[in-house]
């Protein structure tokens, strides 16, 4: 798939987002999520809380979960190279903005593949796998 840099950014954009809104929730007193079944749980009133920021992303997030929030949290956290993306002792780090936005890009398009792998594997109606999507 080949991306501008306009939509790499708007997708970039995108993710960060999620993974932002995401952590907000869990950093939240009292709120907790099973990465396994990928529940969050939380009492109504913190629910009430969220929905007064964006209600319309944090009632997918209750009925949904993040599905890839350890993937997004490779990717922002800037501490884990994924994929063909690490560089080996004997590689130098890219330099160019060139090399950056290149590598950036495979990494959307590793990101965008597996998102897409799973949704398709699934039979559950919209979530964040969905929009994410979006070109």
């Amino acid at each position: 798939m080949d991306y501008g840099v306009e939509r790499l950014k708007e997708k970039w954009n995108r993710l960060h987002k999620v993974h932002r809104m995401f952590s907000e929730l869990l950093g939240h007193t009292g709120v907790t999520w099973d990465p396994n079944t990928n529940k969050v749980n939380a009492a109504e009133e913190v629910w009430q809380h969220f929905y007064m920021i964006n209600k319309l992303d944090y009632k997918i997030f209750k009925r949904k979960g993040c599905k890839h929030y350890h993937i997004l949290g490779e990717i922002f956290s800037g501490t884990i190279a994924i994929g063909g993306l690490e560089n080996v002792s004997t590689q130098l780090p890219a330099t160019s903005e060139e090399e950056r936005m290149t590598s950036l890009s495979k990494l959307v398009d590793n990101v965008s593949t597996d998102m897409l792998n799973d949704e398709r594997s699934s039979d559950d109606d919209k979530d964040f796998g969905d929009v994410l999507m979006v070109n």
